[in-house]
């Protein structure tokens, strides 16, 4: 069943935010791209990445935002 963003249901942005090297793009990487990367350089400024999924039966997109402080 192919799918398309006219079958989104829910758009959910989401804002990491805390410390410096506490972590955060540690987080968002291995959420999205399900791989842990041990020397994660730090972030500058804000990262983003995209992911749809989803919950129950219900498409969702995610927007997540990683800041660098």
């Amino acid at each position: 069943m192919e799918h398309n963003d006219k079958d989104i249901v829910y758009l959910m942005r989401i804002l990491i935010v805390g410390n410096t090297d506490v972590g955060k793009t540690s987080l968002l990487v291995r959420f999205n791209e399900d791989k842990f990367v041990r020397n994660q350089r730090t972030t500058i400024g804000v990262d983003y990445k995209a992911r749809e999924m989803f919950i129950g039966s219900v498409k969702c997109k995610l927007q997540i935002w990683d800041t660098g402080k």
